[in-house]
């Protein structure tokens, strides 16, 4: 009996132990497979790079930090509710990519337009509070809520970028005594770098500066003051042209009175909407964040790219080309494979701003 038992278990053990060993390898392979998948991002994701507390490129990083002056070019950022922690061992939970990104959106672009502008970024305003482990972005019905990527440390949000400049001058100006305020054109209100242009749809800048409007005027412009002598002040950059189709205005030929800046906020929100974005998709271009231009490993472009729904809405058909544009960009075909990498845009980050992650 005992052999019998022993030769029916050999049979078995013919019979089942390739099925077993494919089927271990297939388990191996899908496992594998969905490995790779997450560390390349498809899932709108990856693992958090801490970056070194004591690294240089950390402390360059914070160096550029506005600290008791208003942000300007060169130091344009600054914290809108908290800053990033310590998260042990001298790392900070805050991704070195996210570092290398916010410093090339920092950095002038040179004079070639290819990377959006020829200006220089003064003022972003990076957010990073996260009141929950747990992603309040839109998440689709068949997926789970993800974790937060804010609250990783590998996602940021940017709440204002740069400013509306404004120049007082006189009404009449063959009367310009009658302007005591600024006989000759100087920067309104006096002092300031410029209204910063939050992102936020319910964060519009109100005229309520008070001024001499009878006997004064008060013009303003996008990244310049217009009128004001100082060349260096009133010289305005210039943008690619796919960007200011996308805002509907040239804002190097656009100047509108200080009365009019609540209606003006909401399309100069949309232009730096549309500049960030740009800039972000072409960061991996030749001449822009390198020389030579970043492929493979190097590229820094990231997972995921969330615009304000509000954006979406007011670009109109120009949303298809921001689409066209993500689906030649993000690698691994994130763009139409993956429902949470690429590009996409959101209601939640409407009072939020622009979010970007890794």
């Amino acid at each position: 009996m005992a052999n019998k038992k022993v030769t029916r278990w050999g049979k078995a053990y013919l019979v089942l132990r390739w099925p077993v060993v494919f089927g271990l390898l297939f388990a191996a392979v899908v496992f594998f497979l969905l490995g790779l998948l997450n560390s390349l991002g498809y899932n709108g994701t990856t693992n958090l790079r801490p970056i070194s507390q004591s690294s240089k490129q950390w402390q360059d990083f914070t160096a550029s930090f506005a600290k008791g002056e208003p942000a300007h070019a060169g130091v344009p950022f600054e914290w809108k509710n908290q800053q990033p922690q310590d998260e042990k061992n001298g790392l900070i939970k805050f991704d070195t990519r996210l570092v290398s990104v916010l410093t090339y959106l920092k950095n002038a672009k040179g004079k070639s337009l290819n990377c959006g502008w020829d200006g220089q970024h003064e003022l972003l305003t990076l957010d990073i509070d996260s009141s929950s482990q747990w992603s309040t972005y839109s998440t689709p019905p068949e997926k789970p809520i993800p974790l937060s990527t804010i609250d990783r440390g590998v996602g940021v949000r940017i709440y204002q970028a740069d400013y509306i400049k404004c120049t007082e001058y006189p009404r009449y100006p063959s009367h310009p005594e009658l302007c005591s305020e600024a006989p000759t054109p100087k920067i309104f209100p006096s002092g300031s770098n410029g209204f910063p242009i939050s992102l936020s749809s319910d964060d519009l800048i109100q005229p309520d500066m008070p001024y001499d409007s009878a006997n004064c005027r008060v013009s303003c412009a996008v990244d310049y003051y217009p009128l004001l002598p100082d060349p260096n002040k009133s010289s305005p950059p210039a943008y690619n042209d796919k960007i200011k189709s996308l805002a509907g205005f040239d804002p190097a030929a656009t100047v509108f009175e200080y009365e009019d800046i609540t209606s003006m906020s909401r399309k100069v929100a949309l232009l730096k909407v549309a500049l960030l974005a740009y800039e972000l998709m072409h960061i991996d271009d030749k001449g822009c964040a390198s020389p030579k231009g970043n492929s493979g490993y190097d590229r820094v472009i990231p997972i995921s790219l969330i615009v304000q729904d509000w954006v979406r809405e007011d670009l109109k058909d120009g949303w298809n080309d921001l689409v066209q544009t993500a689906q030649e960009k993000f690698p691994n075909n994130f763009q139409d494979s993956s429902r949470l990498a690429g590009l996409a845009a959101d209601p939640v980050l409407n009072i939020l701003g622009l979010h970007f992650n890794f």
